[in-house]
């Protein structure tokens, strides 16, 4: 996933990047329009040609990382089968978003959620679009019979996101590596398989869904 946002026209793009480049070594409330417009070299007041304030940037930059995220899952959904694997790939592409972007992560995980205005932004409409991919994964398997059909897929993208999120929380505020695959792994294999023992309510808890 790239760091960098593709955007246009240049002004835009510079100011957009310098918010990102400012994010990855600063928490958001630090950070000042005429920092931004000095690491940019722009005017101060480009910025508010471009931007209602310097919320509205963050929720763009926003808008531009998360649908590289939504992109990236996409196509890696698109070459998997049945809705076993393709919950699998979702959940991968998922934390490696989270991995290999730590501005998004601070961005998603840390930044907007407390923010009323965040709910009303496009960037707010990619999470519903996200959270719509997963469901019609979860509706897929349960119309193939390959996922129980008496979960409300409402709780299963609760239980889904949140266990993503939690994963990679700690890392991401301490900066710290995350192991995509084993992080994956675990937690496919609750996911899959649940938690009782081998054998225990007919729960085959060897089963391997790495």
């Amino acid at each position: 996933m790239k760091n960098t946002i593709p955007s246009s026209p240049p002004g835009r793009t510079r100011i957009m990047n310098s918010m990102v480049r400012l994010l990855d070594k600063s928490e958001f409330n630090r950070i000042t329009t005429a920092e931004i417009a000095r690491d940019a070299e722009v005017t101060e007041g480009l910025i508010y040609k471009y931007f209602r304030d310097k919320k509205d940037l963050l929720y763009q930059v926003l808008t531009e990382l998360f649908q590289q995220v939504i992109d990236r899952i996409a196509g890696e959904i698109a070459g998997a089968h049945g809705s076993h694997e393709k919950l699998r790939t979702f959940i991968r592409a998922s934390i490696a978003s989270y991995a290999e972007s730590r501005v998004f992560s601070k961005i998603i995980l840390l930044e907007v959620r407390n923010s009323p205005s965040f709910f009303a932004s496009d960037a707010y409409g990619l999470v519903r679009h996200y959270s719509k991919m997963l469901a019609e994964i979860l509706q897929e398997g349960m119309d193939a019979g390959e996922l129980a059909p008496d979960i409300e897929i409402g709780t299963l993208r609760q239980i889904i996101f949140g266990a993503i999120e939690h994963a990679c929380l700690s890392s991401i505020i301490f900066h710290r590596e995350i192991d995509i695959d084993r992080v994956t792994s675990q937690l496919c294999r609750v996911l899959f398989g649940g938690i009782g023992a081998s054998g225990s309510n007919g729960i085959e808890g060897k089963k391997s869904w790495a």
